[in-house]
């Protein structure tokens, strides 16, 4: 069965069925949270980690006796979908990253030997994807190590004065989170590249404390104090930006979807003069809208008769808007629901900050968009604003 280990990482743990004693069997500050399975004799476990990398979730081999780790796919590559042998002897998997791109792989355990059974991805992708992005982390405030990525412009040197935007979710989100080697996420990867390729910005993704997949200490960081802790983490990282990466500390953007169009909000509102321009997504602006499964396991306590989670509205904490913001829902949003959007526009407006706020809808889209509004034009909005309000990336 899985638990949460004493340091907070999920991890799998034996039980001893005569008197219910729970024993760790692996040891380390690492996330493995989904067994594969046994060997025949049960002598032998095989379990998907991110032991050695955070990004990069591999397979281990796992003798049950003494918790020793064999790393078995290939180094470096996240695996997507795996699965082991009934003999325990050969893997198949689904893996890649950012340089080359997840294919179906076969590996003979024994010896160690990969082969790649698929070639699904066009090989003129190199031609539309010139730039790969750099893995950095950053230690905050308080010890911290936050992880991210960074793409720079080709002629990027670290004297520039550069137009930059991070990208950042900030929640818990099962076992995924955003700096991942095989993810070419539209916003954060994509629309990273391209800014940084046309217009010489500096780009990053960045997963502060409240993502899952990095130990409880970091999934938990919410709790009670939703968003305080990312924008804590994005302004150190704004620190370590305009340090090591050439970036014009006055010409920063932040952009987010989903719990990331909240925390992009709540850092505008609070810390208004750490970003010159932010773009919020879907954000969940009044907790008690939304599905109380997460937000009472993340947010804070509630009860379906009582909105407790009202205290985390981000209605009031927008009279501290200095900066533009647009706002981007779709009309037809189940899951963070447009009305959130609209309340806190108008919350905006009363609040005397109409100069500041744009609103950018797709009266058919739904939660990831995908109406009338398609991802091409969807990231064009987003070129323009940015341009708009940062200008070139270099000066």
């Amino acid at each position: 069965m899985l638990f949460r280990s004493e340091q907070g990482y999920r991890q799998p743990y034996t039980i001893d069925i005569a008197n219910g004693k729970a024993s760790a069997v692996l040891k380390g500050d690492f996330e493995a949270h989904q067994v594969l399975g046994y060997t025949p004799d049960s002598k032998t476990m095989f379990v998907l980690a991110n032991k050695d990398d955070f990004a990069a979730m591999n397979v281990y081999k796992v003798q049950l006796a003494n918790g020793e780790m064999q790393a078995i796919g290939q180094k470096g590559e996240f695996h997507r979908a795996s699965d082991v042998s009934y003999q325990g002897d050969k893997l198949a998997s689904v893996s890649g990253n950012w340089s080359n791109r997840p294919e179906l792989k076969f590996t003979d355990i024994s010896s160690h030997k990969t082969r790649t059974l698929t070639s699904s991805h066009d090989p003129k992708w190199k031609e539309v994807a010139p730039l790969t992005p750099e893995r950095f982390s950053f230690t905050n405030r308080h010890g911290d190590q936050i992880q991210a990525f960074v793409f720079k412009p080709k002629d990027w040197t670290p004297q520039d004065q550069r137009a930059a935007v991070v990208y950042t979710y900030g929640g818990p989100l099962n076992d995924r989170h955003i700096v991942e080697v095989d993810s070419f996420q539209p916003t954060a990867h994509l629309f990273g590249m391209y800014m940084a390729a046309k217009h010489g910005y500096v780009t990053v993704a960045v997963d502060p404390r409240g993502h899952s997949n990095y130990g409880r200490k970091f999934s938990d960081a919410n709790w009670e104090q939703a968003g305080k802790p990312q924008t804590e983490d994005l302004e150190d990282l704004v620190k370590y930006m305009t340090k090591n990466f050439g970036v014009d500390s006055k010409r920063i953007g932040l952009t987010g979807w989903s719990f990331g169009g909240f925390q992009t909000q709540y850092t505008m509102y609070t810390s208004p003069d750490t970003f010159a321009a932010g773009i919020a997504g879907a954000g969940p602006t009044e907790w008690e809208n939304y599905n109380s499964w997460y937000s009472g396991r993340t947010i804070g306590k509630t009860e379906r008769s009582k909105p407790n989670l009202r205290k985390y509205s981000l209605l009031p904490l927008t009279a501290g808007l200095k900066k533009p913001l647009m706002l981007v829902h779709g009309m037809q949003d189940p899951n963070v629901l447009y009305q959130d959007t609209v309340n806190v526009y108008r919350a905006l407006l009363e609040n005397g900050k109409e100069a500041l706020v744009d609103l950018f809808l797709d009266p058919d889209g739904e939660h990831a968009m995908g109406g009338a509004v398609k991802p091409k034009a969807w990231h064009k909005k987003y070129e323009a604003f940015f341009l708009q309000h940062l200008g070139e990336g270099k000066r």
